[in-house]
């Protein structure tokens, strides 16, 4: 496979700590539990389902919070100066240098990733920039992705996006510096799980 397909949010670049901030921020306006301090690594622990539990998200409140903060993540990712994991930079440049074909499937507008990608010189390392703003249906994304680019591999963050890999018939690697621990990845069974970029070389070379 000469196509590799990543996640950006929890895959490319930490947006964990923005994320948390902000669902706290709205919790009191959903009568909601706040994530505290202690807790932001344990949560990664968490399926969506579980998290809800934990937090108190009955389910009516599940849509309209998720589309708020949707709204003020888009906000505050423009203020806040979002980073590139360590070592996804240099692994994304030994991907295009070794021949390899990338693109990136995300919710995050098109405009914004190009920015994010101009400013460390990644640009031309990107044959394509997949956006849906909600990613309903993931799976539906990726079964289009591989009607137009053949078969490739996703590389993502969460348990979800596993199960819409498994869904679209998709090579799934799972990447556990993101927004779920190895723990919870495990239980979704992805096909590969790594726990840093530089072992991304090492699971192309069983593909």
């Amino acid at each position: 496979m000469k196509t590799v397909v990543f996640d950006f949010d929890g895959t490319l670049v930490d947006t964990f700590d923005i994320a948390v901030n902000v669902y706290n921020r709205v919790a009191p306006i959903f009568r909601i539990r706040r994530i505290a301090r202690t807790e932001r690594e344990t949560v990664k622990n968490f399926s969506l389902n579980e998290f809800a539990v934990k937090y108190r998200i009955a389910s009516y409140k599940f849509l309209p919070l998720v589309i708020f903060l949707r709204f003020l993540m888009v906000r505050e990712k423009k203020r806040k100066k979002i980073s590139f994991f360590p070592g996804t930079v240099q692994m994304i440049r030994d991907l295009r240098n070794s021949g390899f074909r990338c693109g990136i499937l995300t919710t995050n507008s098109r405009r914004f990733v190009s920015s994010l990608l101009e400013k460390e010189k990644l640009s031309e390392c990107f044959s394509f920039i997949e956006t849906n703003p909600f990613l309903r249906g993931k799976h539906k994304s990726l079964e289009k992705l591989k009607k137009f680019h053949g078969d490739f591999v996703y590389v993502c963050d969460e348990g979800r996006d596993v199960v819409a890999a498994k869904e679209a018939g998709v090579v799934s690697v799972a990447v556990t510096w993101g927004f779920n621990s190895a723990e919870n990845l495990l239980r979704f069974s992805p096909d590969f799980i790594i726990s840093s970029p530089q072992e991304f070389f090492n699971v192309l070379k069983d593909l």
